[in-house]
């Protein structure tokens, strides 16, 4: 390096600090690659790119947008993807309520299943669902009923369609949504 010692040693100084410097500038969202490949053409693109973005929740919960937009995707398998992902990130799913709520009427049972999921991990925020909670809560899938049940007693609203969905969930011949329901309708009259 050439300046002796204390030459050499403030020189391998600001290197090192220059290299620290710059890594931390380079340091970018890695999600946010991948929510730019949501909208692709190609939807095995986007099913890849949902299917990545799971695997880092953390940095998955900044592109809710990008994600719920994917609930209304051509593809069953990008929908899916989309729903599973939401119902992993818990409260901040919010932003995705409504794009959830008109997911309960997807096709895809899996889709209206994890929709059902994250709108019952998302608590009271997902009163702005209750509507869609409702007309889906007579579905064949008993594990949708019962997030269902779930969602609408944690919405914490003593709506006449609600208690009426909830009662009639008592007498559901799945005793989890019985459990479930009993426990809702306590929330809901307290």
């Amino acid at each position: 390096m050439g300046g002796g010692f204390a030459g050499d040693a403030l020189l391998l100084f600001a290197l090192l600090l220059t290299l620290t410097v710059c890594a931390g500038c380079q340091t970018e969202d890695p999600a946010k690659r991948l929510a730019r490949k949501l909208i692709d053409k190609d939807p095995e693109e986007r099913y890849d790119a949902i299917k990545e973005l799971a695997e880092m929740p953390k940095y998955a919960a900044g592109h809710v947008g990008a994600i719920a937009t994917g609930l209304a995707d051509d593809s069953p398998k990008v929908r899916y993807r989309c729903a599973k992902l939401l119902s992993s990130l818990d409260e901040a799913a919010v932003p995705a309520v409504n794009a959830l709520a008109k997911a309960l009427s997807d096709d895809d049972d899996k889709v209206r299943y994890y929709s059902a999921k994250a709108l019952s991990n998302i608590d009271e925020a997902a009163h702005h669902a209750i509507d869609e909670m409702v007309a889906a809560a007579n579905s064949d899938d008993a594990k949708i009923r019962y997030y269902l049940v779930k969602a609408l007693g944690n919405v914490d609203e003593d709506r006449p369609e609600i208690v009426a969905v909830l009662e009639q969930c008592l007498e559901d011949p799945d005793e989890k949504v019985v459990k479930a329901a009993g426990q809702a309708l306590k929330k809901v009259r307290s």
